[in-house]
Parts: structure tokens; C-alpha cells; sequence
């Protein structure tokens, strides 16, 4: 059996079909170049573009199809999760002071993540009326706390 081959229009070698990216409009079915002219010259395409402008076409890549980069950033999490959770603790280790300062920030203005953590879930999981309940809790809970402070105190001061 012959297997199907194509000559590329940019590089002139002949190659299988399954060199070649498919595309539906062509007659034999593939682009006239194969895939690894394509990915050069896209490569060089993108290189020759400021950052900024490759920066502004993804932003929107993102706005227009936010269900694909959602999925796909699962699946990349799904795949790389050993490898995400290493680089992770490696990054908490070198900046071990800017996430305690982070959380003790946190701690001190009642942010919604630690309000949904005192709660045990997270965030998107809590009502917002809940979150608002259970912050009022907290800081009533803060000044009982600071009041029988201040009561102790002065009981050893007299």
C-alpha cells in the first residue's frame, strides 16, 4: 500500500501526510507546508512582534474563549500536579516572610478567604450574606477577647 505524500511548498522536501497540519479548503486535504516549516515561521512571526502586542492577543484569546483556558488549565493542572506542588513549596520557601505578612493581613482585615476558612470551604462556596455574618461574628469574638483583657489587667493593676 502507497502511503500518501505531499511536497512542501516552503522547505521542497516530499513527506508523508501526517507531516502536514490538515485544512479542510485544500484539495489534498493539508496546508502546502509541512509542520515544521509552519511552526518556524510562525515562531519567527511571533518573535519579530513586540511582547506587548503577543501579550494583548492572548488577554483576548482568554476574553473570547474562556471555557477552553479553563479546561485547559485544569487539564495542565491535572498532568503537572507533582511538579506544580514542588514548585510551589520551593516559592513558599524562598518567600517564607511575604506569605506570613500576607496571611497575618488577612487575619487582621477579615478577608473573605479567611472568613471562608474559618468556615472550612472556600470562597465561591460561601454566601456572600454568610461571609458577612460570620466577619461580624469574628469581630465580636475579637473585642469580647480584648475587653477581657483589658479586665484582667486592671484587676492586677488594683
Amino acid at each position: 500500500m502507497e502511503i500518501a505524500t505531499k511536497v512542501c511548498s516552503m522547505c521542497g522536501d516530499t513527506k508523508p501526510l501526517e507531516k502536514f497540519y490538515k485544512k479542510s479548503g485544500a484539495a489534498s486535504g493539508v496546508q502546502s507546508s509541512c509542520r515544521e516549516c509552519t511552526r518556524d515561521k510562525t515562531s519567527k512571526l511571533r518573535a519579530a512582534q513586540s511582547p506587548e502586542k503577543l501579550l494583548a492577543l492572548a488577554a483576548a484569546y482568554r476574553e473570547r474563549n474562556p471555557e477552553k483556558v479553563r479546561a485547559w488549565n485544569a487539564a495542565y493542572r491535572a498532568e503537572n500536579r507533582n511538579t506544580l506542588r514542588a514548585r510551589n513549596a520551593a516559592y513558599r520557601a524562598e518567600n517564607l516572610e511575604k506569605f506570613i505578612e500576607k496571611s497575618r493581613a488577612n487575619v487582621a482585615n477579615l478577608t473573605d478567604s479567611y472568613v471562608a476558612n474559618t468556615l472550612r470551604l472556600k470562597v465561591p462556596q460561601v454566601p456572600p450574606d454568610l461571609l458577612e455574618l460570620k466577619r461580624e461574628q469574628l469581630r465580636h469574638k475579637r473585642a469580647l477577647k480584648e475587653l477581657k483583657e483589658f479586665l484582667t489587667e486592671s484587676e492586677k493593676a488594683k
